[in-house]
């Protein structure tokens, strides 16, 4: 045979070989992406109950409250242990993790009073606010954003695909209801919210004010505190005592 014949017919062979190995390789990577996909979108799904499946409003509201108390008691665990931790510490010669946990709340490393500024903000919230937030912020568990997203407080992200678009998102406006991957994060991401964002500096406030006099945190006062939380101002900060008050979330 000619060899540029033969030389043909094996650069026909190899590039007919090449395009089959891309096009089967491209085919596993989407499958594997889709199921990656798949996998991660059932498992925000899956994780809160369906509320709305609860015809009995009394009965909805008390298995929203059963569902979240062990949360919130366990990141209000975890915060304890860290103030734990924060007294213990020489801040002569802050140590990685202090720096690394000013940065996290809005602290400057260098902040002479660090342990104090630190043991201010990093405080357990009480369950009554916690609850009472997220059964507004929710619409008891049942709103797209908690049931899609794991989203209980309506807590925002800025980065395209970080989480679910409003409906209503205003022209200009490009931020998203942030998806968490479960229940749990979305309870300690509001946490360190309220306990980092400067606009909730009365609540913290607030707070140590508490500590200092031996009084119990309560969360009727603490509300106080959430004036920038929504733009209803006032209005919402009524709605969250009145709903604590009739459900006896102080007690």
């Amino acid at each position: 045979m000619n060899p540029k014949i033969t030389l043909a017919i094996s650069l026909s062979l190899l590039l007919a070989f090449f395009i089959v190995h891309v096009t089967i390789t491209q085919h596993i990577l989407n499958r594997d992406q889709q199921a990656a996909a798949a996998e991660q979108q059932t498992t925000w799904q899956a994780s809160i109950p369906n509320f709305a499946a609860i015809p009995n409003i009394k009965e909805r509201k008390q298995a929203f409250f059963d569902y979240l108390a062990p949360f919130i008691e366990s990141e209000n665990a975890k915060i304890q242990e860290l103030r734990r931790y924060i007294r213990k510490q020489n801040m002569q010669t802050p140590s990685a993790q202090i720096k690394q946990l000013a940065m996290q709340y809005r602290l400057k490393p260098t902040d002479t009073h660090i342990k104090q500024s630190l043991l201010t903000k990093i405080d357990s919230l009480p369950p009554s606010l916690v609850l009472a937030q997220a059964a507004i912020e929710s619409a008891w568990g049942t709103s797209r954003f908690a049931v899609k997203g794991n989203n209980l407080f309506g807590q925002w992200c800025f980065t395209k695909g970080c989480g679910l678009v409003p409906s209503q998102r205003g022209h200009g406006q490009h931020h998203e209801v942030k998806r968490f991957t479960s229940p749990e994060e979305s309870i300690a991401g509001y946490m360190q919210n309220l306990n980092s964002h400067p606009s909730y500096a009365l609540l913290r406030d607030n707070r140590f004010m508490q500590r200092k006099n031996g009084e119990a945190v309560n969360g009727c006062f603490l509300a106080e505190g959430l004036i920038e939380y929504s733009e209803r101002k006032s209005a919402y900060i009524e709605s969250l005592k009145q709903l604590m008050r009739v459900n006896n979330l102080e007690d």
